[in-house]
């Protein structure tokens, strides 16, 4: 996406959980920041091209903050004009994500003055999502003996229906 498109701000929206269990010892939040700022460096992005959120908040406890909604707003008002907004804890787009970011945020940011808003799709059933898992099992055949290790990720292969790159494991 970033090589094609260049928008004033990307968003990493993790899916939030409640503060307490983070208060907990909960080391959530903690891998959530790594993994967005690992994210940016190796996407070449600065640290004011870039900001962590968390969406799906629910109930009256406090949940992890930034929240997504909020900072979309305020981005639209603060006038910045393109946003693009990736969700890289979900392997796969769920209704209640889509729905959440690239529907009812999309419609906030626009009409709050924000022009343009794109939420770049997970990997789904692509092939570079395909040739992750058929990595990860290949990897785990050699290196395991777990059988249960294997079967998890047959399994996720399988679900993921992707037949050609299955059928390419069964032959590895």
């Amino acid at each position: 996406y970033l090589k094609t498109n260049k928008p004033d701000v990307l968003l990493f929206s993790f899916h939030g959980i409640p503060v307490k269990y983070i208060s907990a010892g909960d080391p959530y939040k903690a891998q959530c920041e790594l993994s967005a700022k690992a994210i940016a460096k190796e996407s070449g992005l600065s640290d004011d091209q870039w900001q962590l959120v968390f969406q799906s908040r629910m109930g009256r406890e406090p949940w992890l903050s930034p929240y997504a909604d909020k900072t979309i707003v305020k981005l639209a008002k603060e006038g910045i004009k393109k946003v693009a907004v990736i969700s890289p804890g979900f392997a796969v787009d769920c209704l209640e994500t889509l729905e959440e970011m690239a529907i009812e945020n999309k419609q906030l940011f626009i009409d709050n003055g924000g022009e343009q808003f794109d939420y770049i799709p997970c990997l789904n059933d692509s092939d570079e999502h395909a040739k992750m898992f058929k990595n990860i099992f290949k990897k785990q055949k050699k290196e395991s003996q777990n059988n249960k290790n294997i079967l998890i990720i047959a399994l996720l292969v399988h679900a993921a229906k992707i037949d050609e790159n299955y059928t390419e494991i069964e032959k590895g």
